[in-house]
């Protein structure tokens, strides 16, 4: 009998629709019905009408969302946002549950076990096992992409062992087993949850060939002249650099750089003066710059723009995985990345670029200048592509999978 298995992710910007594709189709082919629940079904439909026709009778397709929690006033007391992000994880938990319920009733059947896309949105302090066992009695699992309190030290973290974790509710007998990109700190969260499987999933990307009939991508073989292009890709938070590329930008004018500013820019995540700032340097056109701020239509045009870069950057104030570093190895580009926590410690480790300290703009121009002279083969820096590639390939997601298949 087919094992049946629920996916479940409330996003479906950045990375999710990649992830969840990927994971959908592995699930398929290792022989489970899956129940899909995500923001998009009438596109998940679409692509599993073209790409997985074979398997069409061992899908269901439901709509879920992040559920809407009344914003609370804080008052000025340790703990009191916790308290708030506590009660909108409960309201995660009691929406998953009723969409569950849902299908079952429209399908006949229960999920075997739940898996999670972005298990982070179902974690907090302040909340116990047995609570949560309550409104949600079924076998779960998940990928947890942020592991924060295991790569920094988190405020109030002497003051109790269990209650104020974060992550206190794997812990739970429901919990099967967890999922993790970041093998950095998989040792730590196996010692806190004993014989619980922790499995370390790989932080692969999607390996489209490049639309080279992209419109953009012309235009920035057009304007570059020549320079070395250097492209900061995706959601444009502040965490991603933006500031840091953008102000190397106007350091270098009459260097060999050409920069690229490609994806959606959440201005709301900059103060008022940044906001002026960057709107300034974009109304001033300047001649070394590209600024293309909304989203890439899809994985084949966003590997086009990286396929037309000669390097990435991907200092990022971030201190967990991130598949530019795959997408660099894919394409074997050299990337300007952190030189902290996960993303510092793969890139030195396979010798993928040159590494700096976030928002430190004097140690990125020594960085963008180093790997200006590795360009121009000025400098020798054997980067290990091959066997990054190999890591965080699909190949080893479907070994990983399996084993998440396993536990249950």
């Amino acid at each position: 009998m087919r094992k049946v298995i629920a996916l479940v992710d409330i996003f479906w910007d950045g990375h999710h629709e990649t992830y969840f594709k990927s994971i959908t189709r592995l699930a398929l082919e290792l022989g489970c019905q899956v129940i899909a629940f995500c923001p998009d079904p009438k596109n998940l439909q679409d692509w599993i009408s073209s790409q997985l026709q074979d398997y069409i009778q061992n899908i269901s397709v439901f709509e879920i969302h992040r559920p809407t929690v009344k914003k609370a006033i804080y008052p000025k007391l340790p703990g009191a946002r916790q308290l708030h992000g506590a009660v909108d994880v409960l309201e995660h938990w009691k929406d998953m549950a009723r969409s569950i319920q849902f299908a079952a009733s429209k399908l006949g059947k229960y999920p075997d076990l739940v898996f999670c896309l972005w298990i982070d949105s179902y974690l907090s302090s302040y909340l116990n096992c047995q609570t949560i066992d309550r409104i949600f009695p079924y076998k779960w699992s998940g990928l947890y992409f942020q592991p924060r309190h295991l790569r920094q030290k988190q405020r109030f973290s002497f003051m109790g062992r269990h209650l104020l974790q974060r992550h206190s509710l794997l812990h739970s007998a429901y919990c099967q087993s967890i999922a993790l990109l970041d093998e950095g700190v998989a040792e730590a969260l196996q010692a806190s949850l004993g014989n619980k499987p922790v499995i370390t999933f790989p932080d692969f990307a999607d390996e489209s060939p490049p639309d080279l009939s992209f419109e953009l991508v012309q235009t920035i073989q057009e304007k570059a002249k020549g320079r070395k292009i250097i492209g900061l890709l995706g959601a444009l938070g502040r965490y991603k650099g933006f500031l840091t590329m953008l102000r190397m930008s106007r350091e270098t004018v009459e260097e060999n750089f050409f920069f690229v500013f490609a994806g959606k820019l959440y201005r709301q995540e900059y103060s008022i003066d940044e906001q002026t700032e960057i709107n300034c340097v974009i109304e001033s056109n300047p001649d070394n710059c590209l600024f293309h701020l909304e989203r890439i239509p899809g994985e084949p045009q966003f590997n086009a723009i990286i396929s037309t870069c000669d390097a990435l950057f991907a200092l990022y104030d971030y201190p967990h995985s991130s598949n530019i570093l795959t997408k660099a190895a894919i394409f074997e580009k050299p990337i300007i990345t952190s030189n902290q926590f996960c993303i510092g410690e793969r890139a030195r480790r396979y010798q993928l670029g040159v590494t700096a300290t976030p928002n430190h703009l004097s140690e990125a121009l020594v960085a963008l200048r180093t790997l200006g002279k590795w360009l121009n083969q000025e400098c020798i820096i054997k980067p290990n592509f091959e066997e990054y590639r190999h890591i965080h390939s699909i190949a080893q997601l479907r070994q990983q999978l399996k084993v998440i298949l396993e536990c249950m």
